[in-house]
């Protein structure tokens, strides 16, 4: 690898929404090379401080895991934030959940208590609802909620967690289905 480029290990899925993204701009037509993507701040408009909330209640589908995890890296780094995280990953199936190691990781290198997750599987039926969202929550206790995923999983909880509660913030970012 050259000074200066970066380069990325991409898991590509049959049918996922990425993937055929991906796999559809693999080469430039004309020079035969493989095509350049551009890479953005997926996380604009994203304001975190420590300790600002005792509770971050994640939920992610699908490629939406992966800022989740950069995200919980750099809170759990800080010595001085408390702040605890509980991610709720939804996938189709155990294969799905290709980066359980990594959140493994999280909890071993996390001060007790600090980093929890659970994993979903949509086609055993496990759906992730804004109601076991706030089902992880202790009551009077100041959390955010990060959302990040596809529009189809995004959009439904957005709606329902602004019709439970408007003053609980929630923060989301993704992919757009279309």
């Amino acid at each position: 690898m050259e000074a200066g480029s970066v380069e990325l290990v991409i898991r590509l899925v049959p049918n996922g929404t990425m993937s055929s993204i991906l796999q559809s701009t693999v080469t430039n037509d004309e020079t035969k090379e493989p095509a350049g993507f551009e890479v953005s701040h997926c996380l604009e408009g994203f304001d975190y401080q420590a300790n600002q909330h005792s509770l971050l209640l994640m939920a992610a589908s699908g490629t939406g895991i992966t800022p989740m995890i950069n995200i919980a890296r750099y809170i759990l780094k800080n010595p001085v934030d408390n702040s605890r995280i509980h991610l709720i990953f939804s996938v189709r199936n155990a294969e799905d959940a290709f980066l359980e190691n990594i959140l493994e990781d999280l909890v071993q290198t996390a001060t007790p208590s600090r980093f929890s997750y659970e994993i979903k599987y949509i086609l055993d039926g496990e759906v992730v609802t804004a109601e076991s969202i706030r089902a992880c929550t202790i009551n009077k206790e100041s959390y955010r909620i990060l959302l990040s995923g596809p529009e189809r999983f995004m959009v439904p909880l957005e709606a329902r967690l602004a019709a439970l509660d408007k003053t609980v913030p929630v923060f989301s970012f993704g992919i757009s289905d279309r």
